[in-house]
């Protein structure tokens, strides 16, 4: 999937919170194709892997080096 960018929107989701929070886009629903993708737990958890866990791991193992 393309990066489309960061985007600044007012989402109550990401104000009304006590809790840190981010929010993901893996897909639009208004294209069939990825639709289909989406409906699949394969899809979903290497889209989860790929766009939360990967890049979390990376920024904290660019922290712990730069700390040594």
């Amino acid at each position: 999937m393309p990066n489309c960018g960061v985007k600044a929107a007012d989402f109550a989701v990401l104000h009304n919170t006590t809790m840190p929070v981010v929010l993901l886009e893996c897909g639009f629903m208004t294209n069939s194709a990825e639709v289909a993708l989406l409906m699949t737990a394969a899809y979903r958890a290497e889209c989860f892997a790929s766009c939360t866990v990967w890049p979390l791991c990376e920024r904290l193992h660019r922290r712990r080096s730069a700390t040594r």
